[in-house]
């Protein structure tokens, strides 16, 4: 479970957001998870899912993400898009994972021909264990196309372990 304060900077003209994302996950395998997602905004509502799986695992972990979702907006057409992702994150310390990632979203705007855009994004942060089943995130999303604002977010997760197996691990 994860929640998160969001702030996106507007560009070229548009408005700044505050907001907030929330994403709630299951894994399925040691390797392969799927998650629900949401984000709420002014104006704007995000809700949707994805598939992680990862290819690397260790004191450095290598993953990829496909999904989809759903914007719906207040002062204009909604959108429906397809995601990916990959991200790489390493331990600096006994409690401190550094990470990089990117991605991409292809949007599909609604009844409006010709309209369709994407976000891309690197995604830089840091991940600090509280304790054992809780962290604390802080990322910043750098965007690299007009359509893509900038954003800050500091998260908080709590791991919920379902299966004897998940106790152990972190």
């Amino acid at each position: 479970m994860i929640g998160a304060p969001t702030y996106m900077f507007g560009r070229d003209g548009r408005p700044d957001r505050t907001g907030g994302a929330f994403r709630l996950g299951y894994g399925l395998t040691e390797s392969f998870g799927v998650e629900g997602k949401a984000a709420f905004f002014d104006g704007v509502t995000l809700v949707g899912g994805d598939g992680h799986f990862r290819l690397l695992d260790g004191d450095t972990k290598l993953s990829l993400g496909v999904g989809g979702h759903q914007a719906v907006m207040s002062s204009g057409p909604d959108s429906t898009a397809l995601d990916l992702a990959a991200e790489v994150r390493t331990r600096l310390e006994r409690r401190l994972d550094l990470y990089a990632g990117t991605s991409f979203s292809y949007e599909f705007v609604d009844g409006a021909s010709g309209s369709d855009f994407t976000h891309v994004y690197l995604v830089p942060g840091l991940r600090y264990a509280l304790g054992d089943r809780a962290s604390l995130s802080i990322e910043a999303g750098l965007g690299f196309n007009h359509d893509s604002p900038h954003y800050v977010a500091a998260a908080v997760a709590w791991r919920v372990p379902v299966s004897a197996a998940a106790r152990g691990r972190h």
